[in-house]
């Protein structure tokens, strides 16, 4: 099911959990009677031992990558790797 795009997507600091927002997709797939439609996506989990991947897809390929992982001294790290030109943080 498409998703209707009313408006650019706008970061605002000051909602919840804007710290933890990564990307937001506003990539226009079709355009039909003046209104614009974007993309749905699904996200894919996995746990390797210390180590949680989450791959973010729309219908046509993977967008990107997160790696989350426990350290030794209990905190986490993060990398991204960005599949898709498309997209950037």
């Amino acid at each position: 099911m498409p998703v209707q795009i009313d408006s650019e997507f706008i970061a605002n600091p000051s909602s919840p959990g804007y710290q933890f927002l990564l990307n937001a997709d506003s990539r226009v797939q079709k355009t039909y009677k003046n209104m614009r439609f974007g993309y749905n996506g699904f996200a894919l989990l996995r746990l390797n031992s210390k180590i949680l991947t989450i791959e973010y897809h729309d219908h046509e390929m993977k967008l990107l990558a997160e790696d989350w992982q426990i350290n030794e001294d209990l905190t986490l790290s993060r990398n991204v790797t960005y599949q898709s030109g498309e997209l950037r943080a």
